[in-house]
């Protein structure tokens, strides 16, 4: 779906996002591989590489739990696949695939977080393997598979979706046209509208780890992920329903796509992946899998939203945008994982983010004032602010909730968390937002505000 030849300066924007393939995040690497392949970067990706096909620049021990070196084996595995399915006349390009298969199966190499074991690594070998499998030896193609086949259907959502659409790929290579059609059902069949607290909801929000909003993480990859498997199966005996299709016109139209505004993911969206241009990344990366289904911008749905199983709303105005975050005791504000969102602790407690250009809040993590985010109440106590997970104090109040009539939507939010207590309101129309706040106090010195 990249159309290079009449905008040829997204090769470079998705490149700089990449870093020249080191950037280890999927849907980076899924736009990354989609571009041209130079003479240049086969050069230097042979240059790196020591006799034995593994690359002198990548520690193979790597204990990271993410941005995983060990992924880089296997995204110039696919940089040099696809350049030696253009030019079969380099031998050169055929012996350093082949070595660094050879090297790969000698010692599988593993890493600390599952993600990368069981998703990222297999996921990024598998264009390759695909490109080079009429080439590989019987006992390459054992590696291939054996790669491929780590992922092991343990997960929910979005992560059974990638194992799903890895061990797919293992089929393929495998020639086992049983395995293919299974996985491909597998990952179409979560396609639907969940009865958890896990997957699509019935409100067009994407739930993941717990009642928590993952719009701009996993549910920014599932609307990826199934729109890939959309293309790649159309014309097939396995092609996506009309009517699964119509869920995930709807999910992204109704749901994950109205966060997007000027070319950039709301803040508030993000989830735990506050990453340096994510707020851009995932905003292309979700347009390109639109592309893939027929869809724009002009098809995303405007005016007031409100996800009730989320605990969140927004509104697309004319001209502008706003979101707000909250929690209540049937939902999780946020995560902190692998070192990310560390500083999250306020920033579901009724977070206010108005935008009109879309970049307002583009990059400002690291100036970010954690304790100050619009629409929240904090305390100032000096100590270091720390990222929520499920042992840390959520809001114990119930009553969060609101609605929407027309172009009016309301929300409200009683907080009763880690010693303070509010009530708050806000109303949205079309060209106003009022925000209302009553018994703000907190009980560590009893003084109501």
């Amino acid at each position: 779906t990249l159309d290079f030849e009449s905008d040829p300066a997204k090769i470079e924007q998705i490149r700089e996002l990449a870093d020249g393939g080191q950037n280890y995040l999927v849907y980076i690497l899924e736009l990354f591989f989609k571009t041209p392949v130079e003479d240049d970067e086969v050069t230097e990706i042979l240059s790196l590489q020591n006799e034995n096909g593994s690359w002198k620049d990548i520690d193979y021990n790597d204990q990271k739990v993410s941005r995983c070196e060990q992924t880089l084996h296997a995204v110039r595995f696919q940089r040099l696949a696809v350049y030696h399915r253009l030019h079969p006349e380099r031998n050169d390009v055929a012996r350093a695939l082949h070595a660094a298969i050879s090297f790969w199966g000698s010692c599988m190499p593993v890493t600390r977080s599952w993600y990368y074991n069981q998703v990222n690594i297999p996921k990024t070998f598998a264009p390759g393997f695909l490109l080079f499998k009429d080439e590989m030896s019987a006992k390459e193609k054992e590696i291939a598979v054996a790669q491929m086949s780590r992922a092991k259907l343990t997960r929910t959502g979005q992560n059974l979706v990638w194992e799903a659409g890895n061990l797919l790929v293992a089929g393929l290579l495998d020639d086992n046209e049983q395995q293919v059609r299974q996985m491909a059902l597998i990952i179409q069949n979560e396609l639907k509208i969940s009865k958890t607290v896990a997957g699509l909801q019935p409100d067009w929000s994407f739930l993941q780890h717990g009642a928590q909003l993952q719009f701009g993480n996993y549910g920014q990859s599932f609307a990826v992920s199934q729109a890939y498997w959309a293309q790649a199966l159309t014309g097939t005996e396995l092609a996506l329903s009309e009517e699964k299709r119509q869920i995930l016109k709807d999910y992204i139209t109704k749901g994950v796509g109205r966060t997007i505004w000027g070319g950039y993911m709301d803040q508030n969206a993000l989830g735990r992946q506050i990453f340096p241009k994510s707020q851009y990344s995932k905003a292309l990366s979700l347009e390109y899998a639109m592309l893939n289904l027929g869809l724009t911008e002009k098809d995303v749905e405007n005016g007031p939203r409100y996800y009730p199983n989320a605990d969140f709303c927004n509104y697309r105005g004319n001209g502008w945008y706003a979101s707000l975050r909250m929690q209540s005791s049937r939902t999780i504000g946020y995560e902190a994982i692998n070192n990310e969102n560390m500083k999250s602790y306020f920033s579901a407690d009724g977070a206010l983010l108005v935008r009109r250009s879309g970049d307002e809040f583009f990059d400002v993590a690291p100036v970010w004032n954690w304790r100050h985010i619009p629409g929240t109440t904090s305390y100032e106590d000096g100590t270091e602010l720390w990222g929520t997970h499920t042992r840390l104090p959520y809001n114990r109040s119930d009553k969060v909730f609101g609605g929407v009539s027309g172009s009016l939507m309301t929300a409200a939010m009683e907080y009763d968390r880690d010693s303070l207590e509010a009530r708050k309101v806000w109303i949205f129309d079309s060209d106003v937002i009022v925000c209302l706040g009553r018994g703000i106090k907190s009980l560590r010195d009893g003084d109501e505000i």
